[in-house]
């Protein structure tokens, strides 16, 4: 049975109350969340879907169907290949060309080590490597970020 606003609103409440870190705040919201909307049945639940890592916005796509019966082994190789694009268009100023396989590359991890170290790692790189394809960046942010790809790939042997 799906809630009224006002019965969702009120089971919210208890998760809203009390002054919290920013990261608590946007935790207590979400385990709130999934347990008033009824995605979740418990706190412990919750707790689990919210604690998951997820995808980051940036590299959200649609992928093809076929796609998915790919594996691991394939898309490793896939986003090892992608960073040595992502670096040579890096090195030669060609950032923007490349949005497409720094998306690619944090999907095929993501699928294959859903660990939110890793996970945390690959987005710190290629978010930044995303913005900086989008506008002026400076020499010594390029060499900082061709060192985190480097050891990202390395991860990835």
């Amino acid at each position: 049975m799906k809630k009224t606003r006002e019965e969702y609103n009120t089971c919210m409440k208890p998760f809203m109350a009390g002054s919290k870190t920013k990261e608590q705040r946007q935790h207590d919201m979400c385990v709130g969340a999934k347990i008033c909307s009824g995605k979740a049945s418990s706190q412990e639940e919750a707790e689990k879907i919210c604690s998951a890592p997820r995808l980051p916005k940036w590299a959200r796509q649609v992928l093809p169907k076929d796609e998915k019966a790919l594996s691991c082994d394939d898309r490793l190789a896939r986003a090892r290949q992608n960073i040595d694009v992502i670096t040579l268009k890096m090195k030669s100023g060609e950032a923007e060309e490349v949005k497409a396989q720094a998306s690619q590359v944090m999907n095929d991890i993501f699928t294959c080590f859903p660990e939110p170290a890793i996970v945390e790692m690959v987005n710190e790189a290629l978010g930044k490597f995303n913005s900086m394809a989008s506008g002026y960046y400076f020499k010594g942010e390029t060499k900082e970020l061709q060192r985190k790809l480097t050891l990202i790939r390395e991860v990835l042997v």
